[in-house]
């Protein structure tokens, strides 16, 4: 008689097919038995194995995305001693989730445990951008040009180091997307997922960057 947590268990055992994400499995697995309810009273089903490590590993891996984040934001605050400019710096961060998502999508790859590593590192890569930008814009507004012209003026001045500095990780990165031999298939997606992320992020914050900017400041711009 085998038991867990002093409950009798029998166990069924399954292989993905290919190109199956463990969680859609789990997920139509679990809507199949919901709907045909043939468990009787007393009776209940749960996933463990790979499921249950993923599932345990996401967890962990979401708190060490808040923490990094609430370091990152410490950090920067003391820095440029300001919590407004962080929480414009912090822009680049679901810019980045764009391009993991798109970037997945495109190769056809699942989101696993390594890929979630790899958004957690990519949290104190992709701000980097965005604190060229605002580190050049308070230059600016310390030599007296306007704070509206600062910013474009930052952003403009800022490009070519942005771009050389976002293309350099993404190269670096490179390696791990098209890597293939054994365990290949392990590194491919944090690979792609951070190419994807940086890419994506550091293009789209040159733009948005002082868009927002504009756009949070345009009633006190009025009033002057």
């Amino acid at each position: 008689i085998t038991r867990k947590n002093k409950q009798r268990i029998s166990k069924v055992f399954a292989n993905l097919e290919a190109g199956k994400p463990l969680g859609t499995a789990v997920a139509e697995i679990t809507s199949t038995i919901g709907e045909a309810r043939t468990l009787p009273p007393g009776y209940d089903f749960r996933f463990v194995g790979k499921y249950e490590v993923m599932t345990e590993g996401q967890q962990q891996m979401a708190e060490a995305m808040l923490i990094a984040i609430i370091l990152i934001f410490l950090c920067l605050g003391a820095i440029l001693e300001s919590f407004r400019q962080p929480v414009m710096i912090f822009i680049s961060l679901p810019l980045a989730l764009i391009g993991v998502m798109w970037s997945l999508y495109m190769t056809g790859l699942p989101m696993d445990i390594f890929v979630i590593m790899g958004m957690i590192m990519m949290a104190g890569i992709v701000v980097n951008n965005a604190i060229l930008i605002l580190d050049k814009f308070n230059v600016n507004v310390a030599l007296g040009i306007p704070r509206h012209t600062a910013m474009i003026t930052a952003s403009c001045e800022r490009f070519r180091p942005i771009i050389m500095t976002t293309i350099a990780a993404v190269l670096g990165m490179m390696p791990l997307a098209i890597s293939r031999g054994i365990g290949a298939e392990l590194r491919n997606a944090i690979g792609v997922a951070s190419m994807g992320g940086i890419f994506i992020s550091g293009v789209l914050t040159l733009i948005l960057l002082p868009v927002l900017y504009a756009l949070f400041t345009r009633r006190g711009n009025q009033k002057h």
